[in-house]
Protein backbone atom coordinates (compact mmCIF):
# COMPACT_ATOMS: atom_id res chain seq x y z
CA UNK A 1 0.00 0.00 0.00
CA UNK A 2 1.07 3.05 -0.82
CA UNK A 3 1.94 5.26 2.62
CA UNK A 4 0.02 8.61 1.76
CA UNK A 5 -0.13 10.35 5.72
CA UNK A 6 -0.30 14.33 4.38
CA UNK A 7 -1.35 17.25 5.75
CA UNK A 8 -2.50 19.97 4.13
CA UNK A 9 -4.13 23.73 5.84
CA UNK A 10 -7.52 21.64 6.02
CA UNK A 11 -7.40 18.51 5.24
CA UNK A 12 -4.90 15.48 6.99
CA UNK A 13 -4.65 12.02 4.96
CA UNK A 14 -3.73 8.92 7.23
CA UNK A 15 -3.76 5.41 6.03
CA UNK A 16 -5.96 3.06 7.51
CA UNK A 17 -4.63 0.24 9.41
CA UNK A 18 -5.96 -3.14 9.83
CA UNK A 19 -7.22 -2.29 13.62
CA UNK A 20 -9.08 0.50 11.96
CA UNK A 21 -11.77 -1.91 9.72
CA UNK A 22 -14.32 -2.45 12.58
CA UNK A 23 -14.89 1.51 12.06
CA UNK A 24 -14.52 1.01 8.49
CA UNK A 25 -16.84 -1.43 8.13
CA UNK A 26 -19.69 0.55 9.91
CA UNK A 27 -18.90 3.42 6.97
CA UNK A 28 -19.25 0.66 4.56
CA UNK A 29 -22.16 -1.21 5.63
CA UNK A 30 -23.89 2.90 5.99
CA UNK A 31 -25.39 1.70 2.30
CA UNK A 32 -28.52 4.34 2.60
CA UNK A 33 -25.72 7.30 2.76
CA UNK A 34 -22.78 5.61 1.45
CA UNK A 35 -23.84 3.30 -1.51
CA UNK A 36 -22.79 5.43 -4.20
CA UNK A 37 -19.41 6.04 -2.92
CA UNK A 38 -18.48 2.71 -1.82
CA UNK A 39 -20.12 0.78 -4.78
CA UNK A 40 -21.50 -1.62 -1.97
CA UNK A 41 -25.03 -1.78 -1.60
CA UNK A 42 -25.26 -4.78 0.27
CA UNK A 43 -23.58 -5.44 4.39
CA UNK A 44 -20.08 -6.84 4.64
CA UNK A 45 -18.89 -8.99 7.18
CA UNK A 46 -15.36 -7.61 8.76
CA UNK A 47 -14.11 -11.00 7.24
CA UNK A 48 -15.18 -9.42 3.70
CA UNK A 49 -13.55 -6.02 4.40
CA UNK A 50 -10.74 -7.93 5.75
CA UNK A 51 -10.00 -9.28 2.41
CA UNK A 52 -10.60 -6.18 0.42
CA UNK A 53 -8.20 -4.31 2.80
CA UNK A 54 -5.52 -7.40 2.37
CA UNK A 55 -5.86 -6.54 -1.12
CA UNK A 56 -4.96 -3.35 -0.80
CA UNK A 57 -2.02 -3.74 1.67
CA UNK A 58 -0.31 -6.00 -0.33
CA UNK A 59 -0.86 -3.43 -3.57
CA UNK A 60 2.50 -1.14 -4.04
CA UNK A 61 0.34 1.06 -6.01
CA UNK A 62 -3.45 1.17 -4.06
CA UNK A 63 -3.90 3.35 -1.16
CA UNK A 64 -6.90 3.21 1.60
CA UNK A 65 -6.97 6.56 3.74
CA UNK A 66 -9.01 8.00 6.30
CA UNK A 67 -10.00 12.00 5.72
CA UNK A 68 -9.52 13.96 8.69
CA UNK A 69 -10.48 17.88 9.69
CA UNK A 70 -8.78 20.34 11.24
CA UNK A 71 -10.76 19.13 14.77
CA UNK A 72 -9.03 15.79 14.30
CA UNK A 73 -12.13 14.32 12.88
CA UNK A 74 -12.28 10.87 10.92
CA UNK A 75 -14.74 12.83 8.46
CA UNK A 76 -14.45 10.53 5.31
CA UNK A 77 -12.58 7.56 3.22
CA UNK A 78 -10.83 7.41 0.26
CA UNK A 79 -9.34 4.48 -1.59
CA UNK A 80 -8.00 4.07 -4.99
CA UNK A 81 -4.90 3.08 -7.28
CA UNK A 82 -1.98 4.70 -8.97
CA UNK A 83 -2.08 3.51 -12.45
CA UNK A 84 1.19 3.78 -14.23
CA UNK A 85 0.26 1.36 -16.66
CA UNK A 86 -2.49 3.64 -18.06
CA UNK A 87 -0.96 6.74 -18.79
CA UNK A 88 0.61 8.13 -15.34
CA UNK A 89 -2.90 8.16 -13.36
CA UNK A 90 -4.72 8.18 -10.62
CA UNK A 91 -8.29 6.07 -10.37
CA UNK A 92 -10.54 6.91 -6.97
CA UNK A 93 -12.39 3.73 -6.87
CA UNK A 94 -13.93 4.84 -3.26
CA UNK A 95 -14.82 8.57 -2.06
CA UNK A 96 -17.06 8.82 1.71
CA UNK A 97 -17.64 12.42 3.32
CA UNK A 98 -19.60 11.53 6.35
CA UNK A 99 -23.07 12.82 5.98
CA UNK A 100 -22.72 14.93 9.03
CA UNK A 101 -19.86 16.82 7.09
CA UNK A 102 -21.11 17.04 3.37
CA UNK A 103 -21.54 20.23 1.49
CA UNK A 104 -18.80 21.77 4.11
CA UNK A 105 -16.10 21.82 0.97
CA UNK A 106 -14.39 18.44 2.85
CA UNK A 107 -15.07 16.77 -0.32
CA UNK A 108 -13.45 18.89 -2.71
CA UNK A 109 -10.70 20.07 -0.60
CA UNK A 110 -9.60 15.82 -0.20
CA UNK A 111 -9.42 15.72 -3.79
CA UNK A 112 -7.45 18.83 -4.18
CA UNK A 113 -4.76 18.06 -1.25
CA UNK A 114 -4.71 14.25 -3.62
CA UNK A 115 -4.34 15.38 -7.25
CA UNK A 116 -1.80 18.13 -6.02
CA UNK A 117 0.43 15.48 -3.44
CA UNK A 118 0.42 12.58 -6.13
CA UNK A 119 0.79 14.57 -8.83
CA UNK A 120 3.63 16.55 -7.23
CA UNK A 121 5.57 13.14 -5.74
CA UNK A 122 4.47 10.55 -8.26
CA UNK A 123 4.35 12.82 -11.40
CA UNK A 124 1.35 11.82 -12.92
CA UNK A 125 -0.98 13.47 -15.16
CA UNK A 126 -4.40 12.28 -14.55
CA UNK A 127 -7.22 11.67 -12.50
CA UNK A 128 -10.00 9.12 -13.18
CA UNK A 129 -12.96 8.39 -11.11
CA UNK A 130 -16.21 5.90 -12.12
CA UNK A 131 -19.84 7.27 -10.87
CA UNK A 132 -22.68 5.68 -11.42
CA UNK A 133 -24.88 8.04 -13.86
CA UNK A 134 -28.13 7.79 -11.11
CA UNK A 135 -26.09 9.66 -9.24
CA UNK A 136 -26.91 12.91 -10.01
CA UNK A 137 -25.46 14.86 -6.66
CA UNK A 138 -22.00 12.32 -7.29
CA UNK A 139 -21.98 13.91 -10.81
CA UNK A 140 -22.83 17.26 -10.41
CA UNK A 141 -19.98 17.21 -7.58
CA UNK A 142 -17.42 15.92 -9.94
CA UNK A 143 -18.22 18.39 -12.19
CA UNK A 144 -17.84 21.19 -10.05
CA UNK A 145 -14.48 19.98 -9.00
CA UNK A 146 -13.15 20.22 -12.71
CA UNK A 147 -13.67 16.24 -13.81
CA UNK A 148 -15.77 15.86 -17.05
CA UNK A 149 -17.13 12.79 -18.73
CA UNK A 150 -15.15 10.92 -21.36
CA UNK A 151 -17.20 7.75 -21.41
CA UNK A 152 -20.72 6.19 -20.48
CA UNK A 153 -20.74 2.31 -20.00
CA UNK A 154 -24.42 0.98 -20.14
CA UNK A 155 -25.53 -1.65 -17.13
CA UNK A 156 -21.46 -2.01 -16.05
CA UNK A 157 -22.39 -2.56 -12.17
CA UNK A 158 -25.14 -3.89 -9.88
CA UNK A 159 -25.95 -1.87 -7.29
CA UNK A 160 -29.40 -2.18 -5.33
CA UNK A 161 -30.53 -5.01 -7.68
CA UNK A 162 -30.52 -3.20 -10.78
CA UNK A 163 -27.92 -2.63 -13.38
CA UNK A 164 -26.75 0.53 -13.86
CA UNK A 165 -25.42 2.86 -16.52
CA UNK A 166 -21.38 4.17 -15.38
CA UNK A 167 -20.03 7.36 -16.43
CA UNK A 168 -16.22 7.75 -16.47
CA UNK A 169 -14.95 11.03 -15.29
CA UNK A 170 -11.60 12.70 -16.07
CA UNK A 171 -9.48 15.62 -15.05
CA UNK A 172 -6.12 16.61 -16.00
CA UNK A 173 -3.23 17.72 -13.25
Amino acid sequence: MINLEYHSADITFLNITKKDLPIVLDWYNNITDNMYGTGIDKPLTLNDLGKKYLETAISSYDFFLWIVNKNNEKIGIMKGSVKYQENDSIWINSLIIDISHRKKGYGKGAIEALTQYIGKHFKLSKVYVSVVEDNKDGIAFWNRIGFFPIKRMEKHILLGDLLRDVVIMYKPL
